[in-house]
């Protein structure tokens, strides 16, 4: 992109650790819009400094997670852009918004997909006696979930797992939702609902649970042990979905042919001239995330 540029501090620390400086010291995320779609450029190291100091001032907050099918639902429904929008945070998810981060200037930016914020987070909320909750899922799911992480880390705090019906929930049963949530002193609360659904809940809930909401696509099946997750080298190269569809055709095989597909035609829509939409977006202004 040009004109971006992105600094990085060099006594800062490898992808995946946490340091202890005052949480001042990230006061600005930047973003792009690739696409229409917002991302923020960021690392974990950022991101859990941010969550951790909300987590522990019961702050209501929602983390979201950014990939080709986000590009494309925000481009067809307004309610789902203004809901990312509105997100405190989010996360590029898939690799085709990372690489769109470097092309920014954006070198140190990572992808941050739903079962690694969960492991990571997870693994810091133990050392740092932040409670965690999980919403989503069967209760079975959540119960291999509460049995696993708690053994691989330990003194981690589950404090309040919920699965919910298999249809909407009325106005009056969010609210006692949010009410439980706060009750049990969540400071994390991991979410795993459907796509697109997952944006909304997120937005209704936002300012009544009292906690850091935290978007994780389908990271619940690979916690419970119920899925792997793909390896490293197929996650760099981009071919995570490919590795999604293998574990799971009859549900993904359409999905992701729907979307990587008009992805594919809207970069070439574009590098043949016929989009509008420029390839380098300008930079978002650096939004304070403590107000």
């Amino acid at each position: 992109m040009s004109g971006a540029k992105h600094s990085r501090r060099d006594d800062q620390p490898a992808r995946a650790e946490h340091r202890d400086d005052d949480v001042a010291d990230f006061a600005a995320i930047d973003s792009i819009d690739y696409y229409g779609s917002r991302v923020d450029a960021t690392r974990y190291d950022v991101v859990y400094a941010w969550v951790k100091a909300w987590a522990q001032r019961r702050e209501g907050r929602t983390i979201a997670l950014a990939g080709v099918p986000t590009i494309n639902v925000t481009r067809d429904d307004p309610r789902f852009k203004a809901a990312y929008e509105h997100a405190d945070l989010v996360l590029p998810d898939g690799m085709p918004l990372v690489w769109a981060l470097h092309h920014a200037g954006f070198a140190d930016a990572e992808r941050l997909c739903g079962p690694d914020l969960m492991e990571w987070f997870c693994r810091d909320a133990a050392r740092d006696g932040i409670p965690v909750g999980l919403y989503g899922s069967t209760p079975q799911t959540l119960s291999e979930i509460r049995t696993n992480y708690t053994r691989r880390f330990p003194g981690l705090d589950v404090r309040y797992t919920y699965s919910p019906p298999f249809r909407p929930l009325a106005d009056d049963e969010e609210a006692e939702v949010a009410a439980d949530i706060r009750r049990a002193g969540v400071g994390i609360l991991f979410v795993s609902l459907s796509f697109p659904e997952h944006a909304f809940w997120l937005a209704r809930q936002r300012d009544r649970a009292g906690c850091v909401l935290v978007a994780v696509g389908g990271a619940f099946a690979i916690a419970a042990g119920e899925l792997s997750a793909p390896p490293r080298w197929v996650q760099r190269a981009g071919l995570q979905w490919l590795f999604r569809i293998l574990q799971e055709p009859r549900r993904l095989l359409k999905r992701y042919l729907v979307h990587n597909t008009r992805y594919l035609w809207l970069i070439a829509s574009h590098l043949f001239g016929r989009s509008a939409i420029p390839r380098k977006r300008t930079l978002r202004s650096a939004r304070r995330l403590a107000d």
